[in-house]
C-alpha cells in the first residue's frame, strides 16, 4: 500500500504557476522521472541536476524543491473532477547516491526524518510508482506529451 496520504506537500508550488528556476526544472524534470519509473529504475539527485545541464555541486539539493513543486502538481491534477484515481508520489524513485532516502522521505515512511525505511518499505513505495500505469496519461493531462 502507497503511503499516499502522508507526503507533506507544502510549500510545493504548482510548477506552470510561474517561471522560477525550479519551477522551469520541475516542467523538465518530470518527464525524466516518469521514463525512469516505466523503466523501473530509481535515481539520484545529483543525476538529476546533471540532465538539467547544472553543476552538481550547489544544485543536487535544489532538486528537492523541484520535487515539491511535482508533488505539487500532481496533487492539484488528481483532484481535477475529470481524473479518476491516485497518482503515486513519483519523487519517491529519487534517492540520494548513497541510495538513501531523502529526509522527507524518511519523514513520509518512518515518521522521523532520521530515520531510514527498511528495504521493504522503500521498495513498496517505489512499487506504486514502477507500476502506475498512467504516467503517459498525466504527462498528457500536463500537455507535456504532444
Amino acid at each position: 500500500m502507497c503511503l499516499r496520504n502522508q507526503w507533506n506537500i507544502d510549500g510545493g508550488k504548482n510548477m506552470f504557476a510561474g517561471d522560477t528556476a525550479t519551477q522551469k526544472w520541475a516542467r523538465k524534470v518530470l518527464p525524466i522521472l516518469v521514463k525512469r519509473a516505466q523503466d523501473r529504475r530509481t535515481i539520484t539527485f545529483s543525476e538529476l541536476t546533471c540532465k538539467l545541464g547544472l553543476p552538481v555541486k550547489g544544485y543536487a539539493r535544489k532538486m528537492s524543491d523541484v520535487c515539491r513543486h511535482i508533488v505539487k502538481t500532481l496533487a492539484q491534477l488528481e483532484k481535477q473532477d475529470d481524473w479518476e484515481g491516485e497518482i503515486p508520489h513519483i519523487t519517491s524513485i529519487v534517492l540520494r547516491k548513497t541510495g538513501k532516502c531523502s529526509p522527507n522521505m524518511c519523514k513520509a515512511l518512518t515518521g522521523d526524518y532520521d530515520s531510514q525505511p527498511s528495504q521493504q518499505q522503500l521498495q513498496t513505495e517505489l512499487d506504486c510508482s514502477f507500476c502506475y500505469e498512467k504516467w503517459d496519461a498525466v504527462l498528457t493531462a500536463l500537455w507535456m506529451i504532444k
